[in-house]
């Protein structure tokens, strides 16, 4: 048990430098996929928060309504853990799909808030050279 804490641990602070990263970047370029990837890191925290309860409610010693101990806590919070994923990602799947039903032209929540970029703006109109201008 103390390695899988350990390990839940280490990921639980990389996870959270990455959604600070993530943040920042959504914050600079006003991002719409980088803030929801932002969304994903810091549930992603949440969810190695109920595991890391999980483990810690699992190593408690036995006692009279539990003689064989606690241990089958931590499948029940990973199961927990399981059940936020998929219910969470069906749940914002079907509210993308009634959203994208009900308004078919405009933008949803994850799509980028910003205009295109002035670079984007300003390629040439031109198109690829001809023939003709290669002499």
């Amino acid at each position: 048990m103390a390695g899988s804490r350990s390990e839940v641990i280490k990921s639980l602070v990389v996870n959270l430098v990455i959604a600070a990263s993530k943040g920042v970047g959504a914050a600079i370029t006003g991002s719409g996929a980088m803030l929801a990837e932002t969304l994903h890191s810091f549930a992603d925290c949440g969810n190695q928060l109920l595991l890391l309860f999980g483990i810690s409610q699992s190593q408690r010693p036995p006692d009279a309504t539990h003689p064989l101990g606690h241990g089958r806590q931590m499948y029940f919070y990973s199961f927990v853990v399981a059940l936020l994923l998929f219910s969470g990602g069906g749940m914002f799947s079907v509210y993308e799909g009634v959203h994208k039903l009900q308004h078919p032209g405009s933008r949803s929540v994850t799509s980028a808030s910003r205009s295109p970029s002035s670079a984007s703006r300003s390629c040439s109109k031109a198109g690829p050279p001809s023939a003709t201008s290669r002499r």
